[in-house]
């Protein structure tokens, strides 16, 4: 039967594992910190991890810098802090996770390169087609899309709150877009004065930028050179868990144009030239 010692070693080594430590690695870290400056059986002991197998485990751990080996008639191990190591864990998951993406980044290069699939690309090689977006990823490529494929002008409508969301997820994509483009706003009446500094801080980076503030209640969209549209199919939910409409329908665009122009006419105009 395990001391209440030894059962607090096991649960705080199973919490340790989700910083990526196998079982038995967190299981002789933790027992070598409980014990302070300690010896190999005494750690082996504790941790109810087999001696040979702290032998092994501790060049690992040091490797790590989650355990330290003082010279000596014995050698002797000791622990760091915690909190010292629960932040070297996390640097090291980063690390992990950033040489992972590295890794695919290279093996996309070389994937484009080895194996040149063709396909349509352009919209006007394109038949007029409908998709339904739903993850907040790709819908965020898919906006990020539209504005970098843009040459003469950009129409947004969105209300204050979903509008300050966009501008967190496309705002530097907006700030980049061609000099040719024109962008038009229209959003709601707000007398919110962080809305009106962050759309005045928005109006001073972002070239070209006309906006309208509307009364109206309004559909959410973004219309690109005419030959495109990301419409909501809801206004309730935040930007990335709402689900969008994205099609080159000439008929559908031209309809949400016409809505855009008439709701455009009627709202009050700020204007950064």
């Amino acid at each position: 039967m395990l001391s209440s010692t030894e059962n607090m070693v096991k649960q705080v080594a199973q919490d340790l594992e989700d910083f990526g430590l196998s079982p038995n690695q967190a299981k002789v870290y933790v027992a070598t910190l409980w014990l302070g400056i300690t010896q190999i059986l005494k750690i082996s002991q504790l941790s109810k991890v087999p001696r040979e197998e702290v032998y092994r485990i501790l060049p690992q751990l040091e490797k790590i810098g989650l355990t330290e080996r003082i010279l000596g008639p014995p050698t002797r191990i000791r622990a760091i802090p915690i909190e010292d190591a629960l932040s070297l864990l996390v640097k090291r998951v980063q690390e992990k996770a950033d040489q992972k993406k590295a890794e695919l980044d290279n093996k996309k290069e070389l994937f484009l390169k080895n194996h040149r699939l063709k396909g349509k690309t352009t919209l006007d090689e394109e038949e007029p087609r409908f998709i339904l977006i739903p993850e907040k990823h790709r819908l965020s490529a898919r906006t990020t899309e539209m504005i970098q494929r843009a040459e003469r002008q950009i129409d947004i409508i969105y209300s204050r709150e979903k509008l300050i969301q966009f501008f967190s997820i496309c705002g530097d994509v907006l700030k980049e877009s061609k000099k040719t483009v024109n962008i038009r706003i229209i959003t709601e009446f707000s007398e919110n004065k962080s809305f009106s500094t962050m759309l005045d801080e928005c109006t001073r980076q972002i070239p070209r930028l006309n906006i309208g503030y509307s009364y109206d209640s309004l559909v959410h969209c973004i219309i690109a050179d005419s030959k495109e549209i990301l419409l909501a199919t809801s206004t309730n939910k935040p930007i990335g868990e709402n689900p969008k409409l994205w099609t080159n329908d000439s008929g559908l665009v031209n309809e949400m144009g016409k809505y855009f122009e008439s709701i455009w006419r009627k709202s009050v105009k700020e204007t950064v030239v």
